[in-house]
């Protein structure tokens, strides 16, 4: 399965639907701008990986506020009006080279992963592909 921005409300559906998944490894290549995510699922203990290509950016908070966990409490499609990442992105591209690139960021939609920690891992991407 691919998500674009076109279908990306697919994630805050039951077609993506990974609470309480396990997050084992998270690989970025800056080069290549390709991030990978690797599960393993609650409910059948099968892995799989979810690769973020042209990824413009992310944030990631690691402090346990709830306790430790690796598990995945949600994941959410952050809709045009509620994004944090892409409009900061934008903005610090305005004031750096004084030109106006939306082409970039328009193609590109936002992703929220809220672990049963409290801690929030931001995506901002192309495309995310999800591969059993």
């Amino acid at each position: 399965m691919i998500i674009r921005e076109i279908n990306g409300e697919i994630i805050n559906t039951k077609k993506v639907y990974i609470h309480d998944d396990v997050l084992l490894s998270l690989d970025f290549c800056r080069q290549e701008k390709e991030m990978n995510l690797k599960f393993i699922r609650y409910n059948d203990s099968k892995k799989y990986i979810m690769r973020f290509s042209n990824v413009i950016g992310f944030t990631m908070t690691a402090c346990d506020f709830w306790g430790a966990s690796e598990c995945i409490l949600d994941f959410e499609y952050i809709s045009l009006n509620k994004r944090i990442l892409i409009p900061e992105l934008q903005k610090k591209h305005l004031s750096i080279s004084n030109l106006s690139n939306n082409t970039l960021y328009d193609s590109c939609m936002e992703t929220l992963f809220t672990f049963s920690s409290g801690d929030q891992l931001r995506i901002a991407c192309e495309t995310i592909e999800i591969i059993d």
